[in-house]
């Protein structure tokens, strides 16, 4: 389950980063994988009473996906990763609406320290 909590995780910073961030195709110049890398270690340096709930919420985003289209959320294309992400982000829950707000919180940090802008590749 680690592995999925992982890619899971490393698909929603991708998402983030394209739609959020950029409204662009991820660049391939590594910066998408620090802040993948950033959002890991800040959830493994959580407390165990933080770390496991977040785990936990992560990997429901991610099955719902699969019992609705037989597929994990990453292993989607961009196009319905954006758009699950947005159901959560719009969602009457307020769980599933704190969790990408977590995401886009945690996301934003390395991203804008490293590229020092608001969008430019």
């Amino acid at each position: 389950m680690s592995s999925l909590f992982e890619d899971t995780v490393s698909a929603i910073c991708y998402s983030l980063v394209a739609d959020v961030f950029l409204a662009a195709p991820v660049p391939a110049d590594g910066r998408c994988n620090e802040v993948v890398r950033f959002v890991l270690a800040q959830h493994g340096a959580a407390p165990l009473f933080l770390r496991e709930p977040l785990r936990m919420l992560t990997l429901a985003f991610s099955l719902q996906c699969l019992a609705t289209t037989g597929r994990p959320f990453h292993r989607h294309e961009h196009e319905a990763r954006a758009k699950h992400l947005r159901a959560w982000k719009e969602s009457r829950l307020k769980v599933r609406r704190d969790l990408v707000r977590f995401y886009e919180s945690l996301a934003v940090l390395p991203w804008f320290s490293r590229t020092g802008s608001t969008a430019s590749c």
